[in-house]
């Protein structure tokens, strides 16, 4: 079962990243803003299309996605209380990586 909590986000978190890079990822909780947000919505479909059709950049989101995938998979987080706020990824770190990467190949 999932244990409620109240997670209060920095400024500049992302929120539901998993999403993005997760097939199957499924909204977990319940987001309610307090004060004034900045939302940006993403076109799944229409993001994937691009990176199909654009190698460089499939090819890294490809890399960045299978870093993610791991790092959900590892997490010390259990499963039960992952949220769409706390995977405890260090993003930037993940990009540096997958970007190196697809430098390599």
């Amino acid at each position: 079962a999932f244990e409620a909590s109240v997670l209060k986000p920095e400024p500049g978190t992302w929120i539901s990243e998993p999403a993005i890079w997760l097939g199957g990822w499924r909204r977990r909780g319940t987001l309610t803003a307090q004060e004034r947000v900045d939302l940006h919505v993403l076109n799944i479909v229409e993001f994937r299309n691009f990176l199909t059709v654009n190698f460089s950049f499939g090819s890294y989101a490809c890399q960045y996605a299978e870093m993610v995938a791991r790092g959900v998979h590892h997490s010390k987080i259990p499963f039960t209380q992952l949220s769409d706020m706390n995977l405890e990824l260090d993003q930037e770190e993940l990009a540096a990586r997958a970007y190196e990467y697809t430098q390599d190949v």
